[in-house]
């Protein structure tokens, strides 16, 4: 599964914290931040600048920093088409941008798609709202036929789940899983969540996560967004790859135990 770190995220204190240093031209905490997320497993880097006061020039201060200091790709996150485009004219095909609703037009998404060479995840929304599982996924296959349509193969396409808050929605993890079975079995899309939305509000919230990655790991999800710095979180991940069958002879789990705990 690739593993996508969320702690370039301005909207958590310490990241906008680093982040305004950096426009102010002290990047040591931003690329301390790059650097740790690389070195716990991450191949690629959620990106969001929103909050920075300057979120185009913020989001390419991170992402030519991500491209000098890591090999890590960039998920450049944002609903602005224009800031999307400034990341993905950088990174190209290590790029992965985030998100576009599947019941917009997505004619600007296919012209950056095609300009880039960039992949895309897919929000399967409904005017804004997250509707059941069945119509999730009816969603996303109605966007993956116009993109194919349009020449942008399905394996460039990550659906997102759509993890909700348990606090919330008690039947939120169900429909998310629920969402991903039925993506697995009806396209050929890759698919993805945002892992901390599912225990947003609640007391211990690694014991969800953890629990609820194990679960989307057995359920085959492709790509998760989470902090990949987190040690309840590398445990859950290489344990649940056993149990799915991704570990061959549990290599890569008697490794990262060999490595971690003896």
């Amino acid at each position: 599964m690739i593993i996508i770190g969320e702690k370039l995220n301005s909207s958590i204190k310490s990241s906008l914290d680093a982040m305004t240093r950096a426009l102010n031209g002290d990047d040591t905490a931003a690329v301390e931040l790059i650097c740790r997320q690389e070195e716990s497993g991450a191949a690629l880097l959620d990106v969001n600048t929103a909050l920075t006061g300057d979120e185009p020039g913020a989001m390419e201060l991170i992402v030519r920093l991500i491209q000098k200091h890591s090999n890590c790709g960039v998920m450049p996150d944002s609903p602005n088409i224009d800031i999307l485009y400034r990341a993905a004219r950088i990174c190209g095909r290590s790029c992965l941008v985030n998100s576009f609703p599947a019941d917009a037009d997505l004619s600007p998404l296919i012209e950056l798609m095609r300009e880039t060479g960039c992949s895309a995840v897919l929000l399967p929304t409904e005017s804004g709202r997250i509707p059941e599982p069945r119509v999730r996924v009816e969603l996303a296959k109605s966007a993956l036929s116009s993109l194919n349509a349009a020449g942008i193969e399905s394996g460039r396409v990550y659906v997102d789940i759509l993890s909700e808050s348990l606090a919330v929605k008690p039947d939120a993890a169900i429909n998310a899983l629920e969402t991903l079975r039925l993506l697995k079995s009806e396209t050929d899309a890759r698919t993805i969540c945002g892992l901390s939305n599912i225990s947003f509000g609640l007391p211990r919230r690694m014991l969800i996560n953890s629990a609820f990655l194990a679960s989307a790991i057995v359920c085959r999800l492709d790509a998760a967004i989470l902090d990949p710095c987190r040690r309840e979180l590398a445990d859950t991940l290489h344990a649940a790859n056993v149990v799915a069958g991704n570990d061959a002879d549990c290599v890569e789990y008697i490794n990262f135990v060999r490595d971690e705990y003896l």
